[in-house]
């Protein structure tokens, strides 16, 4: 008789559990302890901090599970700066220990998992660390090898998965190159297209950036290059 013991918990969730410790010699001799709880224990193992998740794609969710549970609730979280919102992915869900998620196209730089047992909201688990719900662009135009002239009026034009209010707008005749993409604009409202006045740039070989005004992670760009050509300008002798 030490005064304790380390117990593992049994795989017996219950809400009304009782401990008692008597004397092997005297049966008379015990004592009950008050009721307490015994609830499963989750781990969410996928995501847990970190990730970079794109608008509207399909990624995995996947936690442990500790003791007897049945169903559980998912949920995704959204801190704004002050609180978290929380959001049901699946109020009722088989407990497999693994969910394939569409990606909402609500943006977030912090974004949380959350698993709770459906029977008993005490038992829950959330990820360990924020990870990022980005916006996903596709440039349209220019079009590869498409020849633009300078001081043309040209439209860029591109497609935004998720809810993207503001772009960055750049181009470049070297994109291989660290901080070679000139800007057009930092904050541009997200209209899918821009007119642009082709600068006297000449180059074989130009590409367009379209990224995240405020998360410079989310961005694309132009598959293939396009051309810049001076306007030639012909003089009659006469």
């Amino acid at each position: 008789n030490k005064g304790s013991f380390s117990w593992q918990i049994p795989d017996l969730a219950h809400s009304l559990v009782r401990v008692r410790v008597s004397d092997p010699a005297h049966a008379e001799a015990f004592a009950i302890s008050q009721s307490f709880k015994v609830i499963p224990g989750f781990q969410i193992t996928r995501p847990n901090g970190g990730e970079k998740f794109k608008a509207l794609e399909r990624q995995p969710l996947e936690w442990q599970t500790a003791g007897s549970s049945t169903k559980v609730k998912l949920e995704y979280g959204i801190f704004n700066g002050e609180l978290w919102t929380w959001k049901p992915i699946e109020n009722v869900l088989r407990n497999q220990g693994k969910f394939e998620w569409k990606v909402p196209e609500e943006l977030s730089s912090q974004t949380k998992i959350r698993v709770t047992d459906v029977m008993d909201t005490a038992a829950k688990d959330e990820t360990d660390q924020p990870f990022k719900i980005m916006g996903v662009f596709k440039v349209l135009t220019p079009r590869a090898d498409e020849i633009l002239k300078v001081e043309d009026r040209y439209e860029i034009r591109w497609e935004t998965t998720g809810k993207v209010p503001s772009v960055k707008l750049e181009y470049s005749t070297n994109p291989d190159l660290v901080n070679s993409f000139k800007r057009l604009e930092n904050f541009w409202n997200n209209s899918g297209k821009y007119f642009w006045t082709v600068p006297d740039s000449i180059s074989e070989k130009v590409w367009i950036r379209v990224s995240d005004a405020v998360e410079p992670d989310s961005l694309a760009v132009s598959n293939a290059p396009f051309k810049i050509r001076p306007v030639l300008n012909w003089d009659m002798p006469v």
